[in-house]
This record gives C-alpha cells, structure tokens and sequence, in this order.
C-alpha cells in the first residue's frame, strides 16, 4: 500500500553495518567518522532532532533518546523505568563499542530488545521468558500517540523489529523463540561455523517476522487515514543495515562476498500530497534522508551535511558507496561500486522459490493429504517432537500460537535428509534436517491458519535423503 503513493528507491544502502554509527548517521545526515564519537548528543549536536526542534513537537520512540534534547522531545519513558535506566544501558552500548570482539562476550549483550542491557534479568532472553517491554506494546504505544493535530508534530520510531529474537508471524500471532537463534556456533558468529541449513532456518523466521512489520506499517497508514493526515504527511520507512543469511559468512560483519546483503536497505519515501507511486534506481544512502526532509518542509538545516536531498537531480550522480568501518578508537571509511553482486538475493530465491513453508526439494508437495505420499524406502528413522504438547489444546485467539516446530532425530539418523510437517493430515510445510552440537534437528514454521482449536495431530515425516546443502533431493 505504501508503495502506491511513495517512491521506492531500491538502490538505497546504509553507510554502517552496526546500529550505533548507523542510526547517528541517519538522523544527522553526516557520515560518524569522528574519532571516540558515541549516539549522544555531545557528539552529535546537530541532528533531525535540534532541527526541527524549534518548530515541530516531537514524539520519539526508540533506543537513542539521547540524540534527541529533553526540552524538545516527548519520549517513551515506559520503555525504561528512569532515565537512570538509559544511562545505564547506553553505559552498555559503550563498554560494546570500546572492548576488543574477544572481550565483547563477557559483557551484557546488546542483542535482544535494544534497551534493559544493564540488568538483562528483568527481560526475556531468547529461550523466551516473559519481557517486561514487549515489540508488539511499543507498536500500540506509538500508533496511539498519532492525533489529528496538524499543527506540526515530528513521530519518529526506531524498532528493533525485524531483529532477533523472532518471535511473530505477519498477523501478530508470536511463538516462543528457540535456542538455536543465539549469536554463536562453535565458538564463531553466525553463520561461519554453524551447519549450512541453519541460515536457513533462520531466515525463514526472519522473512515472516519481516511481514509483521509489514502489518505494523499497514496499521499505521490505516490509523493516519482514519485521523485524516496522511494525505500531507511525509512518511519515511527505512532500515539501519542489512544482514547475511548465507552459510560460511558472518550474519553482520561485512566481507567481500556479502556486501549487498550488508549494504542494502529498504527506503520509502511519501512525500505531502504524494498520491503515485515510483520506482527510483538512483543510487542513495542513509545520510540522504536528514536533506530530504529538510527540503519537503522548507526547513533551513543550519551545519554542513553529507547527504543531499533524494529526489534532488542539480548535481552528479553518486558514483560509488561510503561505508564506515569503526569503532571508539578506529574508524575506516570505505567505499564500493554502485553495483554490487546480490549473492544473497539468489540465495533466497533458492530456498524459498515454493514459497516460506515449502522449504527444501520437497517445497512443492505441500499441501498434499499425507495418505497420498510414499515413504521412504528406509522407514527406521524416527523423531521426536519438543512441542508436541502445545498442539493438545490449541486456543485460535490466543495471541500466542505454536507456530514453530523442532525437534531431533534418533541415533539411526547419519544423513541429511528432507522433512515434512503435517497438521491434520496434510503436509503444511516441508524443510531440511541441520547438526546441531552433533545431534539432528529439524526446525520449521507452519502456517497459522491450518491449526484449529483444540486438538491439532502433528507429525514429522522424513520425506528423503538430500544433498550436503540441502537443495537437492
């Protein structure tokens, strides 16, 4: 929907792979390359925030309040019980941003819900014990805050959705998040040393999580419509950095064969009054949106900046792409060509051709009544379900759901091989069994919509033997 009435620049990238230089440079429009710089308003005193601060009331949702002055924002202090609280996790963010990667380890991470670093007992870590501050309350919390009032109001919300954990499917329904979503495998960052079907695992959680913040988008233009202001509002929707699902490289750190998963991010672009939907390929960055806003409103921006406006032509086109390596004592700017080879594009291609459930060579079978398949010739092979006791007496309107199956298979297993998920007698999704810590597992979501309430009868077929990578049956 957005896309009818905005421009999509799909050549869009970030200048950083990590939120706290990439989320500054955002809202600065200024790459972060001074030395020792951190997400505060000490280092960056001229922002989106300082601004527009003198003629726009402000309502700001997200980790980095402090780039924003208290005399100009409304935050969102349920997020953190006081502003001791904040202070204390951007103590966090700092110890993350000094210490050597051997050492970031023994710290707090900073993964999860971006907030509550310092005292990581009170929020829910990813084996999924109840969180104190949910994703799904802060959406709530933000949509509400949007009035009719048209009198000049900046809402600004940074998420940590569509990070981990994954825990929600596109209507809002959320599952327990497994164990496997840590950061590490055998001692190295995801994806280096794990097995090669675990990426994709992964991403499959991460595309449906993906189509949640779809909805979140859909429910916000919805509430603006029924206010009566979206036809005049400038709407903005981007992401901070990207990410690698790919086996053998790191989900995050950039490498040279996974840039473009790295680089690129999503950017749409409604400006007021905006009723037609585009497609721009000119190649933009991150630190484009500060002018570009400044432009659209007619706001004077008072420092130099890095960025021009995105649908400014009066001067040359980019001819390449900054990229800031760093962190408190390094900084390293690179930069790359325009085109980059999208290796991650063709990987999701591959795996998901059939669709996000019919995953695997077997992708297309799903959907086929379970009496109609033949076994295997080798039928020793059995599994256990881990969760087969959440399908005894599903609950349709709960808004938690048993969404996500794993388990593992017996000793007899000492191949890989193809998996199918049935509910109720049809095969609803299909995948590819991965090593996990020596052990055989499986894992897959499974469509919302095929569980009824009350009993669901699911079962676990091994539907062949598959090839190292999975792809071929």
């Amino acid at each position: 929907r957005l896309a009818d009435d905005a421009t999509w620049f799909r050549n869009a990238s970030t200048v950083s792979s990590q939120t706290v230089w990439s989320v500054p440079a955002m809202v600065s429009g200024k790459y972060p390359v001074e030395v020792g710089a951190v997400p505060t308003l000490r280092y960056y005193p001229n922002n989106l925030f300082t601004m527009l601060s003198d003629s726009y009331q402000m309502t700001v949702f997200g980790r980095f309040l402090q780039l924003c002055p208290a005399s100009a924002c409304t935050y969102d202090l349920e997020v953190h019980d006081t502003l001791w609280d904040l202070a204390a996790d951007l103590g966090v963010v700092y110890l993350h941003i000094l210490a050597p990667e051997s050492l970031a380890g023994d710290l707090p991470p900073i993964v999860g819900d971006w907030r509550g670093f310092a005292d990581r007992r009170r929020f829910r870590d990813l084996e999924g014990d109840r969180r104190r501050n949910d994703r799904a309350v802060e959406f709530g919390r933000f949509l509400a805050t949007i009035t009719s009032d048209t009198s000049g109001r900046l809402y600004f919300l940074h998420t940590l959705t569509p990070h981990m954990p994954f825990e929600f499917v596109p209507s809002g329904a959320r599952y327990r998040p497994p164990r496997y979503q840590g950061r590490q495998v055998g001692g190295a960052r995801l994806f280096l040393n794990s097995d090669p079907w675990l990426p994709v695992v992964l991403q499959q959680q991460h595309l449906l999580q993906v189509g949640y913040v779809d909805t979140f988008i859909g429910n916000l233009l919805d509430r603006m419509q029924r206010l009566g202001i979206y036809d005049e509002a400038l709407i903005i929707v981007t992401g901070d950095h990207g990410a690698s699902w790919r086996h053998g490289e790191r989900r995050r750190g950039r490498t040279d064969t996974n840039l473009a998963d790295i680089l690129m991010v999503p950017l749409f672009v409604k400006l007021p009054h905006q009723a037609e939907g585009a497609v721009s390929d000119r190649m933009v960055e991150t630190v484009d949106i500060v002018p570009t806003i400044a432009e659209a409103l007619g706001a004077t921006v008072p420092y130099e900046l890095d960025g021009r406006p995105l649908l400014d032509r009066s001067g040359p086109e980019r001819l390449s792409r900054t990229f800031v390596q760093r962190n408190y004592e390094r900084v390293r700017v690179e930069t790359y060509a325009a085109d980059l080879e999208d290796l991650g594009l063709e990987h999701k291609l591959l795996h998901f051709e059939s669709g996000l459930y019919g995953v695997g060579p077997h992708g297309s079978w799903v959907g086929r009544e379970v009496s109609s398949l033949e076994p295997p010739a080798d039928g020793t092979v059995t599994a256990t379900l881990a969760n087969r006791s959440a399908f005894e007496n599903v609950n349709r309107d709960s808004a938690s759901l048993p969404v996500h199956v794993q388990g593992t298979f017996t000793a007899d297993l000492v191949e890989r091989v193809s998996v199918g998920i049935s509910v109720n007698g049809v095969l609803v999704a299909t995948t590819v069994s991965f090593l996990e810590e020596g052990e055989w597992m499986f894992a897959s979501m499974i469509p919302e919509d095929v569980l009824v309430s009350g009993r669901n009868d699911v079962e676990v077929l091994v539907l062949g033997t598959v090839s190292a990578d999975g792809t071929q049956g």
